[in-house]
C-alpha cells in the first residue's frame, strides 16, 4: 500500500479517507459476498463540519459495520473513536452525498481506488463476512 500512499501524498486517515473508502467498496463489492444493497458509503460529520470522514457501511445479519483505515467497527465504536479521538463534537453518521464532499475538495482517487482494491483482492482473497465476527 506504501507506493499508493506516496502517489496521495497523504495518508488514508489525513487527506485519502475518499479514495481508501472507495477502494473499500470496490473490494467488497467485487467480492460478491454481500448484496450490492447492502454496501454503501457513509459521511462522519459533527456540529460544526459537514463531513469530516468517509467510511464503508456494511450491512449484514440486521447489524451495520463501518470499516476504513482504522478497521471495522459497530457504529457506537465509530463514533465513540471520532469523539474521543478526533475531537469531534457530537459526531453522526450521514448518507453518501457526492456534491458536498465535491464541494469540501474530497476527492476520491479512482485509479488509486481500483489498485487498492486489486491490492487488497490479491493480499486477501475475496471479502467474506465471517470477517465481521473476528
Amino acid at each position: 500500500m506504501a507506493p499508493l500512499l506516496d502517489e496521495l501524498e497523504c495518508g488514508w486517515l489525513d487527506g485519502a479517507c475518499a479514495t481508501c473508502a472507495e477502494g473499500l467498496l470496490r473490494y467488497i463489492t467485487f467480492s460478491r459476498a454481500l448484496e450490492p444493497a447492502a454496501v454503501c458509503l457513509a459521511i462522519i460529520a459533527d456540529e460544526n463540519c459537514s463531513a469530516h470522514h468517509i467510511v464503508v457501511k456494511l450491512l449484514n445479519q440486521g447489524m451495520a459495520w463501518y470499516g476504513d483505515a482504522n478497521g471495522v467497527s459497530s457504529e457506537s465504536e465509530l463514533l465513540r473513536y471520532w469523539r474521543d479521538e478526533e475531537h469531534l463534537v457530537a459526531p453522526f453518521l450521514t448518507p453518501h452525498d457526492e456534491a458536498l464532499l465535491e464541494a469540501m475538495g474530497m476527492r476520491s482517487g479512482p485509479r488509486t481506488s481500483t489498485q487498492l482494491a486489486q491490492l487488497l483482492f490479491d493480499h486477501f482473497g475475496p471479502f467474506t463476512p465471517t470477517w465481521l465476527d473476528e
